[in-house]
């Protein structure tokens, strides 16, 4: 059998996905990246500020 990682117990979000507990410098991190690429702050990525990410990114 083999080993899987070992995360926190999953839960589905209002949205129905699966969410995996994450610790908390973990979840600063991200919550900060994504705030530098939801440039209006509407909470959402919209199409234009992910290709804008995207540019930055060098993809």
């Amino acid at each position: 059998m083999s080993k899987k990682a070992t995360t926190s117990k999953s839960q589905s979000s209002k949205t129905g996905h699966k969410s995996t507990k994450l610790k908390p410098i973990d979840e600063t991190q991200l919550r900060t990246a994504f705030q530098l690429f939801d440039t209006n702050r509407d909470g959402r990525v919209n199409e234009e500020e992910m290709k804008s990410m995207l540019n930055r990114l060098g993809i």
